[in-house]
């Protein structure tokens, strides 16, 4: 369809100009892109993930940066966020963004009314959906809340 050709992994890595990840992270793809993956790569491809931080190996990615291999990363998500290796985020052939490739006005206008929701669930003594920590809360007294240390 539209010039595409269905090939697998390995074709992939050898044909490809430029690799953009677009795939989720689970045990069969964590550290799929790997030295072995990018040693197979065509030399000077261009690589872009924007999907998940540890679908790379990025000890990988500095040495085929450093070879040649990869001759420019376009990086928004890392192995250890939100403290990315300086390494890569400071390499003169890397852009790096501090993860914000889904932050579109809508999605923002979005987050900020939910936010906001599950603050008023809270003072309601409710338990807000989308809690992250919602085991430092200990209770709710008169309509406060009582956080752990």
């Amino acid at each position: 369809m539209h010039g595409t050709e269905r090939v697998d992994f390995e074709t992939l890595l050898k044909r490809s100009d430029a690799i953009s990840l677009h795939a989720p992270l689970t045990e069969e793809t964590h550290g799929i892109f790997n030295r072995d993956a990018f040693a197979h790569m065509k030399r000077g491809v261009i690589f872009v993930n924007t999907a998940r931080g540890r679908l790379v190996d990025e000890e990988a990615l500095l040495w085929a940066l450093e070879e040649g291999i990869v001759a420019a990363a376009g990086l928004d998500v890392f192995q250890n966020e939100p403290h990315p290796d300086p390494r890569l985020v400071q390499h003169p052939n890397v852009i790096a963004t501090p993860h914000w490739a889904w932050y579109s006005e809508e999605a923002m206008w979005a987050l900020r009314r939910r936010a906001a929701e599950q603050v008023v669930q809270v003072l309601k003594g409710e338990h807000p959906p989308h809690a992250l920590n919602w085991e430092a809360i200990h209770g709710v007294k008169d309509g406060g809340v009582a956080i752990a240390p």
